[in-house]
């Protein structure tokens, strides 16, 4: 009886490590999100202090878009935001023509893994070392 019980007890034991490193290569197989990262501009509308992140915060979520918005910190009045690459940005562009009359709309890069927005130049890897 004593042989049966060390038995499952190393069964448990493999089948929980072998569970962990299932996992493991789940998680580490799967590749990093990229995104597509688009600047919004205006010649007279104001973009920064009225509430334009969050109302296309909510006009994706509603929509159930994943989307990224920042405020550019090396230009006034400059929003970004980035969506999934591949994914149209339509939605955000006709929603922005409806309340903004002088709105443009421009993609500025593709692809970027793990995106800042607020300063484009930070998404250079070669600028950095580790």
């Amino acid at each position: 009886m004593l042989l049966f019980c060390d038995f499952l007890d190393f069964k448990l034991k493999f089948d929980k490590k072998f569970i962990k490193m299932i996992d493991y290569f789940r998680i580490m197989g799967k590749s990093l999100i990229k995104w597509d990262i688009y600047e919004i501009k205006a010649k007279s509308s104001h973009l920064t202090g009225v509430m334009l992140r969050g109302r296309i915060r909510k006009l994706c979520l509603e929509n159930n878009k994943n989307v990224l918005l920042e405020n550019a910190e090396e230009s006034e009045n400059i929003v970004r935001f980035a969506v999934l690459s591949g994914e149209d940005a339509i939605l955000i562009k006709d929603y922005l023509r409806k309340i903004l009359p002088d709105v443009h709309v421009e993609k500025i890069k593709e692809e970027v893994i793990n995106p800042i927005l607020s300063k484009i130049k930070v998404n250079l890897e070669e600028r950095y070392a580790l």
